[in-house]
């Protein structure tokens, strides 16, 4: 259940994610397609070429920003995929997280809040991330389980995550979709607006 936000908040959460959106990423574009329930959640990691980190618009006009991510855990790389989007055209402040690689860094349940907003962005500033467990758990990340931590477990937790992979997906790139399949269709697709009994914003604390 998503609460509602200040309008100072509210003003943060914007000035975060102009300042992440403005960073110079190269543009992915992934013209028409969507995911089934209208999550931006099929991008894969051939897709992003030599690139670590690219950003773009959808036909609804939401923005989304996809980047690759590595930790190291338990002797083991754990490589994930993480597409950052804009839920509904007309909430400017929900965002969600979604992959389709394995793993993506963090979860989102009921929107990306302004704590997960500014970790992220400190990723994307400076490519790497260190997180204690109350950081980690903070996150949401999904690369580790959090739950039935001994105090000295916690102590233990000290995750480096970075940007990029160490090892690139050899993978191929999805065909480009043909316009064929968009035959008939001389006006733009819709956005995908917030649903009406939805509050304004809604970030989960």
């Amino acid at each position: 259940m998503g609460n509602s936000i200040s309008n100072e908040e509210r003003n943060e959460t914007i000035e975060i994610l102009d300042e992440i959106f403005n960073g110079d990423f190269p543009i992915l574009d992934i013209g028409k397609r969507e995911g089934q329930t209208g999550y931006i959640d099929f991008i894969l990691p051939s897709e992003l070429n030599e690139y670590s980190i690219m950003k773009g618009v959808d036909h609804a006009n939401r923005r989304f920003l996809v980047f690759k991510s590595e930790t190291v855990l338990y002797g083991i790389t754990v490589q994930m995929l993480t597409t950052f989007f804009q839920r509904y055209s007309n909430n400017p402040t929900l965002y969600h997280t979604a992959g389709n690689h394995t793993k993506y860094l963090f979860d989102t349940a009921g929107g990306c809040n302004l704590i997960k907003l500014k970790y992220l962005r400190d990723l994307l500033k400076n490519q790497v991330l260190h997180l204690k467990y109350y950081d980690a758990e903070k996150l949401n990340v999904t690369y580790r389980s959090l739950y039935n931590y001994s105090d000295e477990d916690k102590t233990a937790v000290n995750d480096t995550v970075r940007i990029g992979w160490s090892i690139q997906d050899e993978s191929p790139a999805p065909s480009p979709i043909s316009t064929d399949e968009y035959e008939g269709l001389t006006t733009p697709l819709p956005p995908i607006p917030e649903p009406p009994n939805m509050p304004p914003t809604h970030i989960i604390s």
